[in-house]
């Protein structure tokens, strides 16, 4: 019968029968190489990738996701496909929030595409700027997957602090 080694899951952490480890699949090929993103039952002798959908049991051996870009290297190069009309889409989603176009343009909320580290690639986002004293002293980010993202080691303050 075959072992977890020969599908290249080694240095399984954690104690009992659900242990997690890093994927021999697509950790390599990430940002942070060490996540424990393989989800491996001894006692079923099974495994699941979380981040790339590698799956597989020491039974039937080793099986891909269906879904190609779920398990291969996710590379994406600008220009990311944002809607004819990124600026309505957004002041509808504010609008929907109760929001005005009048608050979102006093408070400059923008679009942009930037690096998430959660979904590790670059998304488009909304641009959510910090003033003190007129001066944006920090920006925060939100993904429409609800991801956020500050700017590491700007100031920390209340948003809409200038009003």
């Amino acid at each position: 019968m075959k072992t977890f080694a020969d599908f290249g899951i080694t240095d399984l952490k954690g104690a009992g029968v659900e242990r997690v480890s890093t994927c021999p699949q697509c950790s390599s090929a990430r940002k942070n190489k060490r996540a424990k993103c393989l989800s491996v039952n001894t006692e079923k002798g099974c495994w699941n990738c979380h981040h790339c959908g590698w799956a597989g049991t020491l039974k039937q051996g080793a099986e891909h996701s269906s879904n190609p870009y779920l398990w291969k290297p996710k590379t994406y190069t600008k220009p990311i496909f944002i809607p004819k009309d990124p600026e309505a889409q957004m002041l509808e989603w504010f609008a929907q929030r109760g929001i005005s176009e009048a608050v979102v343009r006093r408070n400059q909320i923008r679009r942009d595409v930037v690096y998430m580290p959660q979904p590790e690639t670059e998304v488009p986002v909304i641009c959510f700027p910090f003033f003190r004293g007129g001066q944006v002293v920090n920006v925060k980010y939100r993904d429409k997957d609800k991801n956020f993202r500050g700017v590491g080691g700007a100031e920390r303050i209340f948003f809409g602090l200038d009003d």
